[in-house]
């Protein structure tokens, strides 16, 4: 009887379940599939973060990253194709039905066509911090007395203004933001020696550019 009542009490679920419209289902289905790109998507991007820490690993750490790193380079250009034909087909159906939720979801996902640089462009870095990991110098700028350099890469804005907060505090320059939007931050780091301007940019696809000059104080 247990049994009965319970498929009875699912039975009566079906006739509300017809009532929702169908594009509520389409939608609904869109970010699922959106949903499985991203988690693809995320686990490359992990494998590579791993990666970067590396020299920061024990020997045994390193080890593991060297081969997690080797499976993903043999599978990612396979699984980076698939998660942005997922992504592209999903927001082309999104798009027709909401096209509100697509624009805010287009922010975040990884943009199909566009390949971030891997390599750094010649120059120096600026500054005695280390660079925050997964961040490719893109434009190096020597003019008289200042220097001037651009990075870019994908990741998190509050993660990338924390690193250089601390490092740079922790090495006697003071910290002070200059303007602040949803799109983009500025903030200026000086000591008795010398002025470093940060500006941060958020560009679509959870891409961050990060622009740097340098000048004596």
């Amino acid at each position: 009887m247990g049994s009965f009542h319970k498929y009875k009490r699912i039975g009566q679920v079906f006739p509300y379940l017809r009532r929702v419209p169908a594009g509520v289902w389409m939608v609904i289905g869109a970010i699922g599939v959106l949903l499985m790109g991203l988690l693809v998507w995320a686990g490359i991007s992990l494998a590579s973060w791993l990666w970067s820490q590396a020299p920061h690993l024990a020997e045994t750490g390193k080890e593991v990253a060297k081969e997690s790193m080797a499976l993903v380079d043999k599978a990612s250009p396979e699984l980076k194709q698939g998660a942005e034909m997922l992504a592209g087909d999903s927001l082309t159906l999104l798009e027709g039905v909401a096209p509100e939720v697509s624009q805010v979801v287009k922010r975040w996902l990884p943009q199909g066509g566009v390949d971030l640089p891997e390599q750094d462009v010649s120059g120096s870095d600026i500054g005695p911090v280390l660079r925050y990991p997964g961040l490719v110098r893109i434009s190096f700028k020597r003019e008289e007395d200042q220097l001037g350099v651009v990075y870019t890469g994908r990741a998190d804005l509050a993660s990338v203004l924390e690193h250089y907060d601390r490092e740079f505090t922790s090495n006697t320059y003071t910290h002070e933001v200059v303007s602040a939007t949803q799109t983009e931050e500025r903030h200026r780091f000086q000591n008795d020696r010398e002025v470093i301007e940060m500006t941060l940019r958020r560009r679509d696809g959870g891409v961050l550019e990060v622009v740097m000059r340098q000048w004596p104080q």
